[in-house]
């Protein structure tokens, strides 16, 4: 279970990260080494049975060392920085990822309660929007097949690593897609194509929470017009709302 940290737990654990050898900078690169260690290694069932030695866990990290850097550190603090980063919650410590507003956590937690009662076949888009509550999907839609749409190849290189068991894709990568899933949930952000692409991936019985900037919907055009007519055509528009984020 990833833990909501306070700021007294983030300031603790940066100076702890610190006296391991982890400054600021690399806690991140870090979170995501152990995350994928700890998925990677435990996939072995004789680890699962009977644990792994601290040598084959300073072994494994220097083998991730192209893609994540070096720890430089000895194995037996090595292996006081793998359990740290397994603890804390890895999006407080991610580069670059914006707060994010009342409004948009409603948003998401009324998604994740819909994924809870739907089946298994789970899809967040516009990750970008709401990257803080990754972890919280994760933990919350842990008995699902979870995957997730980013329009950032480094953040879905970044992601697989934190959340292995995951599938992470590109918008590109939509058409190719042949699950068809139980419910998607439709963040904001830019790209009003990929509408387009998500209803066709939709179970027969699925459902769809699609968040969209008014002007979206409301303006002229090809791509305007044709998520109207596709919602029509489908005649699966269940109920809308009127909302305001931010400026918007």
């Amino acid at each position: 279970m990833i833990p909501v940290m306070t700021m007294e737990d983030i300031h603790d654990a940066t100076e702890t990260f610190a006296r391991y050898g982890v400054p600021a900078d690399r806690i991140f690169s870090e979170i995501m080494r152990a995350r994928y260690l700890d998925y990677v290694l435990f996939l072995n069932p004789a680890n699962q049975q009977y644990g792994i030695s601290i040598e084959d866990l300073y072994d494994n990290m220097k083998q991730t060392a192209e893609k994540l850097g070096m720890y430089e550190g000895d194995a037996d603090t090595y292996v006081r920085v793998y359990t740290l980063a397994l603890r804390v919650d890895p999006m407080v410590f991610a580069p670059g990822v914006s707060p994010m507003t009342d409004e948009m956590k409603a948003l998401v937690e009324y998604g994740i309660e819909r994924a809870e009662k739907s089946g298994k076949t789970v899809l967040f888009s516009g990750v970008e929007s709401y990257l803080p509550y990754a972890g919280r999907l994760w933990d919350k839609l842990a008995d699902k097949r979870l995957a997730f749409v980013v329009k950032s190849s480094l953040w879905k290189k970044r992601l697989q690593l934190l959340f292995p068991r995951c599938r992470f894709l590109l918008p590109e990568d939509l058409a190719h897609d042949e699950v068809k899933y139980d419910y998607i949930f439709r963040g904001t952000g830019e790209g009003q194509g990929e509408e387009r692409q998500l209803l066709p991936l939709l179970a027969e019985k699925g459902s769809m929470d699609w968040i969209l900037p008014y002007d979206h919907f409301t303006a002229s055009g090809d791509i305007p017009d044709g998520i109207r007519n596709d919602v029509r055509r489908d005649g699966r528009l269940s109920g809308y709302f009127d909302l305001a984020m931010g400026e918007r």
